[in-house]
């Protein structure tokens, strides 16, 4: 069914469920910020659609870029990784340095406990980096849905009325 391809994608996009929460509040923060900048003031040029291009396009690269270095999978599990390994890990790769990813996290449990490879502060940075960026770019989305009249007009009655 297609709504299982629908989740099976979110879950590709941010495996850590809380990132969800923290995306979906910058989100909010982004597309007020740019509703703002998008209305024409005195002394001060209105944000182009070149620009909120080039917002999407960027946020767009860097979450993919730092999605194939972050997220690992396999046997159907999907972990948001971190940058810095844990002081075990790191023994260990300096007995065995040509291990894999794959080696690695499997020799410290597994797919279900990234914290036992890397260190909390790096996966919280890249949970956090992750969940901007999709902010980042829902917000800027939603400018774009905004510029369409009749989805303008609702929204003016929705949210004035």
């Amino acid at each position: 069914m297609w709504i299982n391809e629908v989740m099976d994608f979110f879950e590709w996009l941010l495996p850590y469920s809380a990132s969800w929460f923290g995306g979906a509040v910058f989100a909010m923060v982004v597309f007020g910020l740019l509703l703002h900048l998008k209305a024409p003031r005195r002394g001060r040029k209105r944000l182009s659609l070149v620009q909120h291009f080039t917002i999407i396009l960027v946020c767009i690269i860097l979450f993919i870029g730092g999605h194939s270095l972050f997220v690992h999978e396999s046997d159907g599990g999907r972990v948001l990784g971190g940058f810095i390994y844990q002081d075990a890990v790191e023994k260990f790769l300096l007995v065995m340095p040509d291990s894999t990813t794959d080696e690695v996290i499997s020799a410290f449990g597994g797919w279900t406990e990234p914290e036992a490879v890397w260190t909390l502060g790096s996966l919280i940075a890249i949970r956090v980096f992750s969940a901007l960026l999709v902010g980042t770019l829902m917000g800027s989305l939603l400018v774009y849905v905004d510029r369409v009249p009749k989805i303008h007009h609702l929204l003016e009655r929705i949210f004035k009325g």
